[in-house]
């Protein structure tokens, strides 16, 4: 029931967009920015509880009283095809929640270290994370977590819960890029399937609580939108809260939203010159895109200002000039820079390229194809989309030189999927401008539309991981789902034995020796708003030379300030190594198990938890 009433709200809030002549698609999108904007408002002035409540009766207010005032042109509006595909799209999305909702489980590294923490975190505290959290990552924006905390308010946090509300935001993108194509409803169906396609193509999933493809489904739905439809300060205005969420998704979101306002000006520009606007629809226009410059540059400023009220400061701001950056493009010298250039030679010559080979092709056949009237703006368009993947590369090359740790830098670590997320944005906006060209014809024959729908459907089911996430059980989501699982498994039994016993404020340290760092990043997760031990899930000597997570550090130190230890998986070195830390009747080579952690004679003693 709390679902229903969720998206009647969000719903609401579209409606006043509606109201406003904001077309469909656009104002589903505008609508769900706009609660999270409004959501991270409520959680910097501390009533974040109280906000999710009032943003969620508000949005329920505005669709009765929208309804009600227009409730003589309801059947009318009702009878759209536009509203019919979007409820065609809404039950297709039903048919993937009903399948994930429930048995969801997070699985990835980052959803356990960071993306999936910060929600369960929000959600059990109210509040946004600070230095007494156990979030590591303090300057991540929260923006998706924060929407997902209105998701799982009222209905109860749940992965799958979290999956929903990433689910919804990455289709409202869908929907807003191909909203062109809504009168014909099979092109409609057949656009999103591409669009689908292209996500997973790039190596991106919608069951996954990262931020990455979220990132590209936003701008591409902002470029889309800009490729085919006239750029008035109505469409301006709708999609500027989508422009000033982008910072808060992600640190790299304020340089997507610098090339998605730089489309947004190009745009309105070239619409000009072409006299599709009028000298006082273009100065409209210009005041709509200057009050979405400010927006945009207030989220992310209150971010930073947030972070750093913290004592959390951003090195790349510090860490980064022009004399270095020209440095590292034109002559670097250091051993680092030079291993990061040559990595990037060899990554990027392999998918990124041909990647980004498709891209420019398909770029330069849909500029061909378009009216000699809207070539201007095609091309200006697509050229500063073009124009920012270069600017992307360029930053994150320096990300990588000034930002990245030294292991993380010279291996490039994601390089891929960062570069990609931003092809995801072009790709988004190529397939929408591609699909409303052929929409807009004056007739469009049924049986091309079956045709056309059929291969795009046809196309989608080429990639292995949709034909997983749309026909695959749980547990067929990965080849290693059951090494994983057995994993999450111990994790959450070792958190529930904690859990039952411990008083608020107690803190436990994991322990799984010789592992990666995957076990304890999913314990972490478990332990969720307590906190665990930051490092040192491995104890003793290195087990081989690259072993960069044991510590070899006296474990009295270690344990200093923790209330219970948490074994994980301990070899025969362990239990020699530390045996006289455990009470002299405690058997040996027991794991997983929970220890209570005591102290005598200024040494820990640690005595076995009964489960």
């Amino acid at each position: 029931m709390y679902i229903l009433a969720l998206f009647a709200s969000i719903a609401g809030y579209a409606a006043l967009a509606i109201v406003g002549g904001v077309p469909v698609g656009h104002a589903v999108l505008t609508a769900i920015c706009t609660v999270a904007l409004l959501l991270y408002a409520a959680s910097l002035l501390a009533i974040l509880e109280f906000g999710s409540y009032a943003i969620l009766c508000v949005g329920l207010a505005a669709l009765l009283l929208a309804g009600w005032r227009q409730r003589k042109k309801l059947p009318k509006f009702i009878k759209q095809p536009e509203v019919w595909t979007l409820a065609a799209i809404t039950m297709l999305l039903a048919i993937f929640v009903s399948k994930w909702l429930n048995s969801f489980e997070f699985l990835s590294w980052d959803e356990f270290s960071h993306w999936g923490l910060i929600s369960k975190y929000i959600v059990a505290e109210n509040r946004l994370f600070d230095t007494d959290s156990p979030i590591k990552f303090l300057a991540y924006p929260p923006g998706t977590a924060l929407l997902q905390y209105h998701f799982s308010k009222s209905a109860g946090y749940s992965e799958g819960m979290v999956l929903l509300a990433q689910v919804t935001l990455f289709v409202t993108a869908i929907v807003a890029a191909i909203s062109l194509t809504f009168r014909t409803p099979l092109i409609a169906i057949a656009a999103s399937s591409c669009a689908l396609f292209v996500t997973y193509a790039l190596g991106f999933q919608l069951y996954e609580a990262t931020v990455d493809h979220i990132l590209g489904a936003l701008l591409g739905a902002v470029v889309a939108v800009f490729l085919t439809y006239r750029s008035d300060w109505r469409t301006i205005a709708a999609l500027a809260p989508v422009l000033a969420f982008l910072p808060l998704v992600k640190h790299v979101g304020l340089a997507f939203a610098a090339v998605g306002l730089g489309v947004t000006l190009v745009a309105l520009v070239t619409d000009f010159i072409a006299a599709r606007l009028t000298r006082r629809e273009a100065r409209n226009g210009a005041l709509a895109w200057l009050c979405g410059a400010v927006l945009t540059a207030l989220a992310h400023l209150s971010w930073r200002a947030y972070y750093n009220s913290l004592g959390v400061t951003d090195s790349y701001g510090t860490s980064v000039n022009l004399r270095n950056a020209l440095e590292f493009f034109l002559a670097p010298s250091s051993d680092r820079h030079l291993q990061i250039w040559q990595e990037f030679s060899l990554r990027f010559m392999a998918q990124p390229s041909i990647t980004l080979a498709l891209l420019v092709a398909a770029s330069v056949v849909y500029v061909l194809f378009v009216p000699r009237a809207e070539k201007l703006k095609a091309s200006a368009v697509i050229g500063a989309t073009a124009a920012g993947s270069v600017a992307f590369t360029m930053l994150l090359l320096l990300s990588y030189g000034y930002y990245f740790s030294e292991y993380e830098a010279v291996r490039l670590a994601s390089f891929e999927r960062y570069l990609n997320s931003y092809y995801l944005a072009w790709a988004f906006a190529l397939v929408a401008a591609f699909f409303a060209r052929i929409a807009s014809a004056d007739r469009v024959p049924i049986l091309f539309q079956s045709l056309l729908l059929t291969a795009a459907v046809l196309l989608l089911m080429t990639n292995p991981l949709a034909r997983l996430s749309i026909f695959a059980p749980v547990d067929g989501r990965l080849p290693d789902y059951a090494s994983r699982a057995e994993l999450r498994h111990r994790s959450q039994g070792l958190a529930k034995t904690i859990d039952r016993i411990a008083e608020p404020g107690e803190k436990a340290f994991y322990v799984d020796q010789g592992s990666d760092g995957y076990s304890y990043f999913m314990f972490r997760y478990e332990m969720a708003p307590r906190k665990v031990n930051e490092y040192c899930w491995s104890l003793g000597a290195p087990y081989h030379d690259n072993d960069i997570h044991t510590c070899d550090e006296p474990i009295a130190e270690l344990l200093e300030g923790f209330d219970y230890v948490a074994i994980a998986s301990a070899d025969d070195r362990f239990w020699t190594d530390f045996a006289t830390y455990f009470a002299p009747d405690e058997p040996m080579n027991q794991s997983p198990a929970v220890y209570r952690v005591t102290w005598a004679n200024d040494a820990p003693l640690l005595s076995r938890v009964e489960e």
